[in-house]
């Protein structure tokens, strides 16, 4: 019986050791995959948003790190399964060899437990716990309590093995406790990696955002630049131009018109209006769009029919059903201006009594009555206010258009001397010529293949016997066979050594400067740090560095300043007998609990006690699993627990 028992120890032994390791590498290897898939998220998301080739090559090398990593985790949690099988198998074995000293309760108790029914309920009951608590407190609990109940069931499996009852027990507790400590470990590097999101976002969402107001502002910018050029030619002088655009900036964001707009109305009213005369009939025409509920293409045929009646000073049917087709009562509104009666208008317009000049300032008068400062009850819907905010913006994003701009020309027209001066025009002829020699050496390469190949005897007898299939292997061979002598070819050698030197050039120059690469790898460093770095730098002048105005034995000393309350934390003391103003709800720390915090067992992670002994981190796990084994061995050595 002590044989087989050592024998059986043994055994037992080796097999936890290798489940131990096999749990380790699943461990790691599953911290591994969840970056490489995030990983890969990232990149499929920055390849669908640019499509550019360099994108596409780095999405592809992380799908084939994180395909490496998977297989990698499947193997390693396959060997684990199969070893914890074994491990059931051989302590089922065990319990059937101790049965003898067992009560009949406990047998089938302890048979239970370590069958493959036990497995199978306890897994059962695990994966509902996890599931109602992840309802219940959200995937962080999920997590926690998802842990703690499979780390409990491995505990109790090894200490039911080792010393049936009490072993279960303190097994299960020390599991327990462990799975705890990873789920809450697993929770707050979720917790940070969501901050480190939030983070980047933020500043890659406003530099993309100033970008791309940069570029909106210099398109607008640039229009408006031209705008300034042709209505400093329509009205004589520069200084007229921009005082009557800066009119039509300010009536944009006032009225239900667009910048674009006014200045496409005002080139047709300004043929026959003067510019405060044009400002004013878009005014009253912006009143008739509230009131009838015009679009910008109702607004266009209004301002035609007055241009045209202005500039020929006649009044025709055609001229008016612009208006009436539109909602306004062009006859009642020339009735009043004349003073006739409406049924005699149409006459009137006919023996041409009415003049064209006179019936366009009759509907802008008109309109004026009916719907003067209906634009301002409309600048106050929503949808117009949308539309003004729009023109706002604009202004502002043309601001930085004519700043950028401006600085802008004079390196465009650096760089169109430089191109015109022709200095690389030599250059770029003779690598063109080169290029094209390239070309047609790679062409006549395959030709000559293929023309060999169909003079073979293969493609013949093929040929003949009508065999298509062996024909069009033969000549994509040949092709292949052509492109292969291409590259086998002293040019083809001349292209590789051009680019390999390229390679050894850009690599030396930019080893010399670190300034000239490592940009991109200063703000990825930054981006991967988490909240305690953002902690740490948010301790405003409680930062614990030396300060001498906060030192009483300093000249430089300010109470005024020391007294400053540390209400966003002070990350530590400078000196003894620091004073400081606290505030209700906040915690002083000791200095050994603030160097536990420093080690990781603050930042809200969690404290494990038992009997004394607190579970800080990793290492202490696997010092209170071997205190445990030490402590239960001891016990069965004394005969506490019998055989």
């Amino acid at each position: 019986m002590a044989q087989t028992t050592k024998t059986f120890n043994k055994d037992v032994d080796a097999l936890e050791e290798q489940l131990h390791q096999l749990s380790t590498q699943k461990v790691s290897l599953k911290v591994d995959l969840d970056k490489a898939q995030k990983a890969l998220k990232d990149a499929q998301k920055q390849f669908a948003a640019t499509g550019d080739e360099a994108d596409g090559l780095k999405m592809q090398l992380q799908q084939a790190n994180y395909d490496n990593i998977r297989r990698n985790f499947d193997l390693v949690t396959r060997a684990a399964r199969d070893t914890q099988r074994q491990l059931d198998k051989t302590g089922t074995a065990g319990k059937n060899a101790g049965t003898a000293v067992q009560s009949g309760v406990s047998a089938m108790v302890g048979a239970l437990a370590t069958s493959g029914i036990g497995n199978m309920v306890g897994q059962l009951l695990e994966e509902s716990a996890g599931i109602a608590a992840t309802s219940l407190l959200g995937s962080g609990g999920g997590t926690v309590v998802s842990n703690a109940l499979s780390s409990a069931a491995s505990g109790a499996a090894i200490g039911t093995m080792i010393a049936p009852g009490v072993g279960t027990a303190i097994g299960a507790l020390a599991g327990g406790a462990v799975g705890v400590l990873t789920g809450a470990s697993q929770v707050e590097e979720n917790r940070d990696e969501s901050f480190k999101s939030y983070v980047q976002e933020s500043v890659e969402g406003q530099l993309s955002e100033m970008d791309s107001i940069r570029a909106s502002g210099s398109s607008t910018a640039g229009q408006r630049e031209q705008d300034q050029i042709a209505f400093a030619q329509r009205f004589g002088s520069e200084e007229a131009a921009q005082s009557y655009l800066g009119q039509v900036r300010a009536m944009a964001v006032n009225t239900n018109y667009t910048y674009d707009e006014i200045t496409g109305y005002s080139k047709s009213l300004l043929n026959s209006y003067s510019a405060e005369e044009t400002l004013g009939v878009l005014q009253k025409l912006s009143d008739a769009t509230a009131g009838l509920n015009l679009d910008s293409s109702g607004v266009s045929m209004f301002i035609a029919g007055l241009s045209r009646m202005r500039t020929t000073n006649k009044v025709t049917q055609e001229y008016l059903n612009y208006f009436s087709e539109r909602g306004l009562d062009v006859y009642d509104a020339l009735a009043r201006g004349t003073g006739a009666d409406k049924s005699q208008i149409a006459g009137m317009v006919t023996d041409g009594d009415i003049g064209g000049t006179e019936a366009a300032q009759y509907i802008l008068d008109y309109i004026q009555e009916e719907f003067g400062g209906l634009s301002e009850k409309l600048a106050s819907t929503y949808d117009a206010m949308v539309d003004n905010l729009g023109d706002a913006e604009a202004n502002l994003n043309a601001r930085m258009g004519e700043g950028y701009n401006e600085a802008r020309k004079s390196g465009i027209q650096a760089q169109m001397d430089w191109l015109e001066s022709d200095q690389l025009g030599e250059a770029y002829e003779a690598i063109g010529a080169w290029k094209a020699e390239m070309e047609n050496a790679k062409e006549q390469y395959i030709r000559d293949a293929v023309n060999e190949a169909m003079d073979s005897e293969d493609y013949q007898t093929a040929q003949a016997e009508g065999d298509a299939a062996e024909m069009g292997r033969i000549i994509m061979q040949a092709k292949i066979q052509g492109m292969n002598e291409y590259n086998a070819n002293e040019g083809k050698d001349e292209v590789l050594a051009q680019e390999l030197a390229l390679i050894e050039g850009v690599r030396s120059d930019t080893s010399v400067n670190d300034g000239y690469w490592d940009a991109g790898y200063t703000l990825g460093q930054e981006f991967s740090k988490g909240r305690l770095a953002g902690m740490r730098g948010n301790t405003g002048a409680g930062s614990g560095r030396y300060d001498a105005r906060m030192d009483p034995s300093s000249s430089e000393y300010d109470p005024a300043y020391a007294f400053t309350g540390y209400a966003t934390g002070l990350e530590r003391v400078p000196y003894n007998n620091f004073p400081a103003l606290l505030h209700e709800g906040e915690r002083v720390l000791t200095a050994r609990e603030a160097r536990n915090y420093a080690r990781g067992g603050g930042s809200g992670g969690i404290q494990i006690i038992m009997n004394g002994t607190v579970i800080r981190e990793e290492a202490d796990i696997d010092r209170v699993a071997q205190r445990l084994l030490n402590k239960i061995l001891a016990a069965k050595t004394a005969g506490v627990y019998g055989e």
